[in-house]
């Protein structure tokens, strides 16, 4: 019984091992009596030669206690360094069970790099879109503020709105506003268009972020009739145009057109938005309409403030402005969200849950399939388990063997794994970043390999459990059962349930992914095949931005009439039109609007929606089905009574079983449109958004509405 005699040695070595205590007082014994016998030789009382003894050798308990430091180190070193050669041997042993097994090597190998790559560019996704704090001061104070159009839907806040919540608020500490633009910067170096931000003053000290080099605005700067022609910089648009020179501050910068002086730079990757290279002041004005909302506007709780009490604050504040003001505000409310719901909505958020249980799942799947293999290895291997166990392995031994292989192999597919997700994660992030947000951020850093190594020691223990439980379970059924492989020289048949269960999980893994896999390719397909009431084939979009000190309304006009004309004069250009937002552009246009013969009656009457300023050409160019009436013209746009176009949506609900063509539309400012045509619905704010109720004019509709004007 080899495990016996290894147990009895084991036992020994513990039992009369020599404490370091008793180590230390025999070796500081020896050398005080060594002393005393010397001084005994030289002529000393025997009786004194002790006492001198002790004295001359010095303070024995200071030196036992080091010594007993020293011996303690010693033992712990001992220990290291078994363990380490333990291990270093059963790295190398299974280093050379996998060389010496090729084809299986490289299909477990293959089979973990699959699951663990996944898992990794996943978590590198969650952890940039979810996981990673956002780069604000307290980012859990902040919200985002709106106001509620009477159908409940949110909406933008409009400047004389934005003054009056930021001096009512009491539950926030402060409350700021931003109008996001895209302008031309011209100057020193080439011309670039830049993502533009007109803030209030209140906009970083909400964000918490200070300017590295310079300062905020003023508030004289933010007000009406100061000094706004100052521009605070990003620190990328700092380092590309300028160089990163310090002596940035008080130099021109011409934007649109107009000089502005720089006056501080943000730090690097505090841009709000995200990819905003310049700030200017908002300078809000409480004269400007009411019913124009555009403002997007974020806040700071004050400590000890939850987000729904400041919500019912706010609502009030809107009820009281819906008394005040009813001709614009009636029926409006207010509401707060997290303000991480700016970079990553609900919908966002669950689906990359769903991909992180998706990823689990498959690496779930790798982890089955991999202890299967090793399952049937361990069965070839049976006969040499039972030459080291009657060698004197024990079981304990056997199976750290066993452990050390699998979390080698699963650090091999670890190691192909990351170099999978280090090639994918670039691609991810210059394909995703324009529609999410955050992936701008994604990269493989320590967290992710972290998190790569994590997982690799959690599925190498996994799967390499199952050759464990095997061995475990054949040594208690029966203790002679590795003797019979001796003796016959044979392997001993399995029942192979173990193998049985593992293909059961393995298959039952593989139909939840492949059910969910045809779910989603299912409904991607029928997205995909949706009609969008336009036709995307074959067009391309340019953006023009028009310096204010040299285009104004009518400058413009006679710009883009002359672009469309040059455009369409290019050899394979078919149709050319033009529009303030191209379909799925970045950002919406809204009023309220109701028929002219209802619009003095009741305010109830009125109805948020979008609208689109286009040109002659713009619904041919996307194919847009017109309906009824007539598309627009180049002397429209002279039409002193002004035209509009709307969608069929808006048109039944408006005008339901009669011909709108003729009919007049106002907006909540005054103005009154005629309507010359119906075109079809379109889907052109997202692919799966419904499509809503819209003209196409100097008019707004309905929610979701599309309205136009030439």
């Amino acid at each position: 019984m080899p495990e016996l005699g290894r147990y009895a040695r084991q036992l020994r070595t513990l039992l009369w091992k020599p404490s370091v205590d008793n180590e230390v007082k025999d070796e500081l014994n020896a050398h005080i009596e060594q002393l005393e016998q010397d001084l005994i030789a030289k002529g000393v009382d025997p009786a004194a030669a002790r006492a001198e003894a002790t004295r001359k050798f010095g303070n024995v308990e200071r030196l036992a206690a080091e010594c007993r430091t020293l011996g303690e180190e010693r033992d712990v070193a001992r220990r290291r360094a078994s363990r380490w050669l333990d291990l270093t041997s059963d790295v190398r042993y299974a280093l050379r069970q996998l060389i010496a097994s090729p084809r299986f090597a490289l299909i477990a190998i293959a089979t973990l790099s699959i699951g663990l790559g996944a898992s990794t560019t996943i978590f590198s996704i969650a952890n940039a879109v979810l996981l990673r704090p956002l780069p604000y001061a307290d980012p859990g104070q902040l919200v985002l503020a709106f106001e509620l159009n009477p159908e409940g839907d949110r909406f933008s806040i409009s400047e004389p709105n934005f003054l009056d919540m930021q001096s009512r608020a009491k539950s926030l500490q402060s409350v700021a506003a931003l109008e996001i633009l895209r302008g031309s910067v011209t100057g020193d170096g080439l011309p670039e268009q830049v993502e533009w931000s007109r803030v209030s003053q209140s906009f970083l000290p909400t964000l918490g972020v200070a300017p590295v080099i310079g300062r905020n605005f003023t508030e004289a700067e933010d007000r009406a009739g100061g000094d706004t022609l100052v521009v605070l910089l990003s620190y990328e648009l700092w380092q590309r145009r300028f160089g990163g020179d310090p002596g940035v501050l008080d130099r021109p910068l011409v934007l649109d057109g107009v000089s502005h002086r720089v006056i501080g730079v943000l730090p690097r990757g505090r841009s709000f938005p995200e990819n905003t290279n310049v700030w200017t002041p908002l300078s809000a004005s409480a004269e400007y309409p009411r019913g124009d909302r555009r403002l997007e506007a974020i806040a700071r709780l004050r400590d000890g403030v939850t987000i729904n009490q400041a919500g019912r604050e706010l609502a009030g504040t809107a009820a009281a402005l819906a008394e005040t003001y009813p001709e614009s505000n009636l029926g409006w409310g207010a509401d707060l969200i997290p303000f991480s719901q700016w970079f990553v909505s609900p919908a966002l958020h669950k689906r990359v849950v769903v991909l992180l249980i998706a990823v689990g799942l498959l690496l779930l799947m790798a982890c089955v399939n991999v202890a299967n293999l090793l399952l049937s290895r361990a069965a070839v291997r049976e006969r040499e388990i039972a030459v080291r166990a009657a060698l004197g392995a024990g079981r304990g031994r056997i199976i750290r063997q066993l452990l050390t292989e699998s979390l080698v192999l699963s650090l091999a597919g670890a190691v192909v794994g990351i170099a999978l997700a280090a090639a994918a994660i670039p691609v991810i992030r210059r394909t995703g970043s324009e529609v999410i947000t955050r992936l701008a951020e994604l990269r493989l850093d320590w967290t992710i390999v972290g998190f790569a190594v994590a997982a690799c020691v959690a599925t190498g223990l996994l799967f390499g459990l199952g050759p464990v439980w095997r061995l475990s379970g054949r040594r208690r059924a029966s203790g002679d059962v590795l003797h019979a492989v001796l003796r016959s020289g044979t392997r001993v048949a399995d029942g192979g349930r173990a193998r049985k269960l593992l293909i059961g999980a393995s298959v039952a893994l593989a139909m939840i992914m492949l059910t969910g896999a045809a779910l989603v390719g299912s409904s991607f397909m029928r997205l995909m095949g949706s009609d969008l009431g336009f036709v995307d084939q074959g067009v391309l979009i340019a953006n023009i931005s028009f310096p204010s000190d040299r285009y104004n309304g009518e400058g413009r006009v006679r710009f883009i009439s002359e672009a469309r004309q040059r455009i369409g004069a290019i050899p394979g250009v078919q149709m050319v039109g033009a529009s303030n937002i191209p379909p799925f552009g970045i950002g919406n246009t809204g009023q309220s609007f109701a028929p002219a013969e209802h619009a003095n009656e009741r305010r109830e009457r009125y109805r948020q929606g979008s609208w689109r300023a286009v040109t002659p050409g713009y619904f041919a160019t996307l194919q847009i089905n017109l309906k009824r009436g007539r598309d627009f013209i180049d002397d429209d746009q002279y039409d002193k009574e002004g035209v509009v176009v709307i969608n069929e949506a808006l048109a039944n609900m408006a005008y339901p079983g009669e011909d709108p063509v003729g009919r007049q539309l106002a907006s909540s400012n005054g103005q009154v449109r005629r309507i010359i045509g119906v075109v079809g619905d379109t889907r052109d704010l997202a692919i799966d958004s419904v499509p809503g109720r819209g003209c196409t004019g100097r008019i707004v509709s309905s929610p979701g509405a599309r309205c136009g004007w030439p």
